[in-house]
Protein backbone atom coordinates (compact mmCIF):
# COMPACT_ATOMS: atom_id res chain seq x y z
CA UNK A 1 0.00 0.00 0.00
CA UNK A 2 1.67 3.66 -1.20
CA UNK A 3 1.48 6.50 1.29
CA UNK A 4 -0.85 8.66 -0.76
CA UNK A 5 -3.41 5.45 -0.44
CA UNK A 6 -2.95 5.36 3.09
CA UNK A 7 -3.17 8.76 4.43
CA UNK A 8 -6.31 9.47 2.43
CA UNK A 9 -7.84 6.12 4.58
CA UNK A 10 -6.44 7.72 7.97
CA UNK A 11 -8.08 11.15 6.75
CA UNK A 12 -11.25 9.11 5.59
CA UNK A 13 -11.57 7.85 9.45
CA UNK A 14 -10.54 11.00 11.02
CA UNK A 15 -13.66 12.97 9.23
CA UNK A 16 -16.07 9.98 10.37
CA UNK A 17 -15.15 9.75 14.29
CA UNK A 18 -15.22 13.82 13.61
CA UNK A 19 -18.62 13.35 12.45
CA UNK A 20 -20.34 10.40 14.82
CA UNK A 21 -18.64 12.61 17.88
CA UNK A 22 -20.29 15.78 16.57
CA UNK A 23 -23.36 13.99 16.31
CA UNK A 24 -23.59 12.26 19.87
CA UNK A 25 -22.34 15.80 21.02
CA UNK A 26 -25.53 17.31 19.83
CA UNK A 27 -27.66 14.79 21.12
CA UNK A 28 -25.93 13.88 24.45
CA UNK A 29 -26.27 17.73 25.99
CA UNK A 30 -29.65 16.92 27.57
CA UNK A 31 -30.73 20.39 27.31
CA UNK A 32 -32.50 23.08 25.23
CA UNK A 33 -31.26 26.64 25.44
CA UNK A 34 -33.80 29.18 26.40
CA UNK A 35 -33.74 30.23 22.81
CA UNK A 36 -34.10 26.36 21.66
CA UNK A 37 -37.20 26.21 24.43
CA UNK A 38 -39.38 29.32 22.73
CA UNK A 39 -38.62 27.89 19.01
CA UNK A 40 -39.84 24.40 19.99
CA UNK A 41 -43.40 26.11 21.24
CA UNK A 42 -43.59 28.89 18.43
CA UNK A 43 -47.15 27.44 17.07
CA UNK A 44 -48.44 26.32 20.57
CA UNK A 45 -51.38 27.64 22.25
CA UNK A 46 -49.57 27.42 25.58
CA UNK A 47 -45.84 29.28 25.87
CA UNK A 48 -43.44 28.02 28.69
CA UNK A 49 -42.08 29.83 31.18
CA UNK A 50 -38.53 29.36 32.15
CA UNK A 51 -37.45 29.93 35.61
CA UNK A 52 -34.33 29.66 37.43
CA UNK A 53 -34.38 29.13 41.70
CA UNK A 54 -32.25 28.87 44.03
CA UNK A 55 -31.95 25.87 46.28
CA UNK A 56 -29.46 24.34 48.62
CA UNK A 57 -27.15 27.35 47.07
CA UNK A 58 -27.33 26.54 43.52
CA UNK A 59 -29.62 27.06 40.86
CA UNK A 60 -32.67 24.86 40.04
CA UNK A 61 -34.26 25.53 36.63
CA UNK A 62 -37.62 23.93 35.83
CA UNK A 63 -40.11 25.10 32.73
CA UNK A 64 -43.74 25.82 33.23
CA UNK A 65 -46.25 25.49 31.09
CA UNK A 66 -50.16 26.00 30.48
CA UNK A 67 -52.81 27.72 32.84
CA UNK A 68 -51.78 28.16 36.59
CA UNK A 69 -55.15 27.45 37.50
CA UNK A 70 -55.67 23.66 36.77
CA UNK A 71 -54.14 21.09 38.50
CA UNK A 72 -50.54 20.80 38.08
CA UNK A 73 -48.54 17.29 36.68
CA UNK A 74 -44.67 17.65 37.81
CA UNK A 75 -42.09 15.84 35.70
CA UNK A 76 -39.05 14.27 37.31
CA UNK A 77 -36.47 13.12 35.02
CA UNK A 78 -33.89 10.06 35.65
CA UNK A 79 -30.34 11.04 34.95
CA UNK A 80 -28.79 11.84 33.03
CA UNK A 81 -30.77 14.31 31.56
CA UNK A 82 -33.07 17.37 32.30
CA UNK A 83 -36.47 19.04 32.06
CA UNK A 84 -36.64 18.84 28.02
CA UNK A 85 -36.91 15.13 28.62
CA UNK A 86 -40.48 15.87 28.76
CA UNK A 87 -40.76 18.52 26.10
CA UNK A 88 -43.08 16.76 23.87
CA UNK A 89 -45.46 16.07 26.55
CA UNK A 90 -45.35 19.57 27.18
CA UNK A 91 -46.46 20.90 23.75
CA UNK A 92 -49.38 18.26 23.70
CA UNK A 93 -52.50 20.72 23.61
CA UNK A 94 -55.78 18.22 25.00
CA UNK A 95 -53.35 17.62 27.68
CA UNK A 96 -52.98 21.42 28.56
CA UNK A 97 -56.62 21.67 28.88
CA UNK A 98 -56.48 19.51 32.17
CA UNK A 99 -53.27 20.12 33.24
CA UNK A 100 -50.68 22.98 34.26
CA UNK A 101 -47.20 20.83 33.69
CA UNK A 102 -43.68 21.64 35.38
CA UNK A 103 -40.35 20.11 34.79
CA UNK A 104 -37.57 20.40 36.55
CA UNK A 105 -34.15 19.74 36.08
CA UNK A 106 -32.09 17.62 38.74
CA UNK A 107 -29.35 19.24 40.13
CA UNK A 108 -26.04 19.35 38.27
CA UNK A 109 -27.94 18.47 34.83
CA UNK A 110 -29.69 20.44 32.48
CA UNK A 111 -28.97 24.35 33.32
CA UNK A 112 -28.86 23.76 37.30
CA UNK A 113 -25.24 23.57 37.37
CA UNK A 114 -24.29 21.53 34.48
CA UNK A 115 -21.64 19.13 35.66
CA UNK A 116 -22.03 19.72 38.87
CA UNK A 117 -24.52 16.67 39.43
CA UNK A 118 -25.50 15.64 43.23
CA UNK A 119 -24.28 12.47 44.19
CA UNK A 120 -27.93 10.76 44.93
CA UNK A 121 -31.32 11.65 44.73
CA UNK A 122 -31.30 12.51 48.66
CA UNK A 123 -31.15 16.06 49.65
CA UNK A 124 -27.83 16.61 51.29
CA UNK A 125 -26.52 20.45 52.76
CA UNK A 126 -23.47 21.64 50.83
CA UNK A 127 -20.59 22.73 53.29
Amino acid sequence: MNFKRLSLRVLFIYFVLLGVAQFFTGYMSFRLTPEETRTTFTNKKFKPEIIVSKAVERPINYVEVGNDTLPTAIFVHGSPGSWSAFVDFMKVDSLLEKVRMVSVDRPGFGHSGFGDAEESLENKQRT
